[in-house]
């Protein structure tokens, strides 16, 4: 008798083990290539086979059973904006497999954040024309091929937004001198700045 136990090193959990009965000397027929190759494509990668992909031959040894080992592990892939996952549509070959998550699309890989400076005169005389700027993120996030699970998620570093100084109005003076907005992380809200001028006294 021999038996071969397929493990999911990432879990400690054992996938399925097959039992073998045959002769002594004689050759099973049995290799591990075609459930190999199934777990491969349900995403997972091999770590160590120990029938070395060879066929099992029994041994004539009656005091105890042939037990082999294959170790597997769970496989990753990265999306990002230049090479983003599709969701719902299947990570591996085999399409009974885990799907790709929602957000690791390029719209779930992205995030804009914009900014307003709207002028205003109290005394609702004409103001100068309002700025927009914005900042554009991009996330790297690792999924568990073999379970369709995010494992890690990565945004690019926060940003600066250009200091933007109030125009001159002759005759006003602005409550601020300088729109300053630093340090922003992507998932900040957009902003608005208002700037009032009051007539001079």
């Amino acid at each position: 008798k021999a038996t071969v136990t397929y493990v999911d090193d990432t879990t400690g959990k054992v996938l399925k083990s097959d039992s073998l009965v045959g002769v002594t000397n004689k050759d099973s027929g049995y290799t591990t290539k075609g459930s190999i190759s199934g777990y491969i494509n349900l995403g997972y990668k091999l770590v160590k086979d120990e029938t070395e992909g060879k066929s099992i031959v029994f041994d004539n040894d009656d005091s105890s059973d042939q037990a082999y080992k294959v170790d597997l592990a769970h496989d990753y892939i990265t999306v990002t904006p230049e090479e983003p996952g599709k969701p719902g549509e299947p990570i591996n070959p085999d399409a009974n497999g885990p799907k790709y998550p929602g957000d690791t699309d390029v719209k779930g890989l992205t995030d804009t954040v914009n900014r307003t400076i709207t002028y205003k005169m109290s005394d609702g005389s004409k103001a100068p024309d309002a700025v927009k700027d914005a900042l554009s993120y991009t996330a790297k996030k690792t999924i568990d091929k073999a379970t369709g699970e995010v494992v890690k998620t990565e945004w690019s570093a926060n940003q600066d937004f250009k200091d933007v100084y109030s125009p001159v109005v002759k005759g006003y003076t602005a409550d601020k001198q300088v729109v300053s907005d630093k340090n922003v992380a992507h998932d900040a809200q957009d902003i608005k700045a208002v700037v009032t001028y009051s007539p001079d006294e």
